[in-house]
């Protein structure tokens, strides 16, 4: 993909980024880990490393480790990061866990960060939290992205959706494509409504309309059309 951007941009290669918002939150967090709080370097938290932590955590609050299902505690608290919190909502879900979830998160959150390490979930909250709080940062930030392009927004996430607000905030030139009729991640946290109320947040955007499809078949287009026709939500 990087490859064939450059082509199109040819002189002005070297100012080219292509990327993931995961692996762009990466970098963020890298270049500016001194003001997060990370002194000796960074890891990404693979899933043994975030399933003892989260058990040490577990521990240190309950003496009832056994009630609770560690995966579904992380998936909890991945959740919760996916719709912007930095720390667990106490309205979240009423339950057991619920009671828990508020230190649970603080202190598995406090221990990733002692040792030096980040989960999945970081690599967009953290980025956001910075560029929000910080805002000399976030200009800094804005201000080398002069065009913004982003891929299958249908797809994107609340935290994605607000790190792009701030990326583009200083020369607003952004340009999204996507289906709303093809949001199929609402299960890990996408939210079609970015692509559906993007003309609201962006004033005076422009909306080209692709309609030709010329890679499925007669048959496939005929079924596809049946299944959307049930879709009221849509442009």
């Amino acid at each position: 993909m990087f490859h064939r951007a450059a082509q199109l941009v040819r002189k002005n290669v070297k100012k080219l980024n292509v990327t993931t918002f995961h692996a762009f939150g990466l970098k963020l967090i890298k270049k500016y880990a001194n003001q997060m709080g990370f002194k000796n370097g960074i890891s990404i938290a693979d899933p043994s490393d975030q399933l003892a932590i989260l058990k040490s955590s577990l521990k240190k609050i309950t003496y009832d480790t056994k009630k609770f299902d560690p995966e579904v505690l992380l998936s909890r608290i991945s959740r919760a990061k996916n719709n912007g919190y930095s720390s667990y909502p106490k309205h979240y879900d009423r339950d057991d866990i619920d009671a828990i979830m508020p230190g649970l998160m603080s202190d598995y959150q406090s221990k990733l960060k002692q040792n030096g390490l980040v989960d999945f979930d970081d690599l967009l909250l953290l980025p956001l939290q910075l560029l929000q709080k910080e805002k000399e940062i976030a200009l800094t930030e804005s201000l080398l992205y002069q065009y913004i392009m982003v891929d299958e927004y249908q797809d994107t996430n609340t935290i994605q959706d607000a790190m792009l607000r701030e990326l583009a905030s200083y020369h607003r030139n952004v340009c999204v494509v996507g289906d709303d009729d093809q949001s199929i991640y609402g299960w890990r946290g996408a939210e079609s409504k970015n692509i559906l109320e993007f003309d609201q947040k962006w004033q005076n955007c422009k909306i080209i309309t692709l309609e030709q499809n010329y890679r499925s078949t007669k048959n496939i287009l005929s079924a596809a059309n049946a299944v959307i026709h049930n879709n009221t939500v849509r442009k």
